[in-house]
């Protein structure tokens, strides 16, 4: 009886781990300075979103083909570059969801977006970086000016 309650026991640890392991991974975002969300993203630029459009599926070399039912795309006009280089109007590819990292833009609202250019073209942006509403951008535009980083 004992050997049976301990091979009960056992199993019943092990599924509790195998379970664990199997658990969808939730984003988790590291906590770093403005400085260092600057340095890390390829384009920062302020812009308007005007329209969320329907996701096409994305060919990246390095991650293969995406599932597109975890991303969505925003149309943004850009209003100002203060890193990198983008056209008047830009693509923007997020995950649909937070818990994907998912950053959640709405139509009609301007934005500081901070953010890399994927391989189709279009500036990948997440709940990690520092994008966010135009509107509660002060302090990031005040270290712009501070660090000498102008609006072109």
């Amino acid at each position: 009886m004992s050997f049976l309650l301990s091979l009960i026991t056992a199993f019943s640890f092990s599924s509790g781990i195998t379970g664990l392991l199997t658990v969808e991974r939730m984003c988790s975002c590291r906590a770093q300075p403005l400085e260092e969300h600057i340095e890390e993203s390829s384009v920062i630029i302020s812009g308007t979103v005007i329209a969320e459009i329907q996701a096409a599926p994305v060919r990246d070399s390095a991650h293969g083909t995406w599932d597109e039912s975890w991303l969505t795309r925003f149309k943004v006009v850009r209003q100002n570059v203060y890193k990198g280089k983008v056209p008047d109007t830009v693509t923007v590819v997020t995950a649909k969801h937070s818990a994907a990292c998912g950053y959640r833009f709405l139509i009609g609202q301007p934005y500081l977006i901070y953010g890399d250019v994927n391989s189709q073209g279009e500036l990948s942006t997440s709940i990690c970086t520092s994008t966010k509403p135009l509107s509660s951008a002060d302090e990031d535009l005040t270290f712009f000016e501070k660090m000498g980083i102008r609006a072109r």
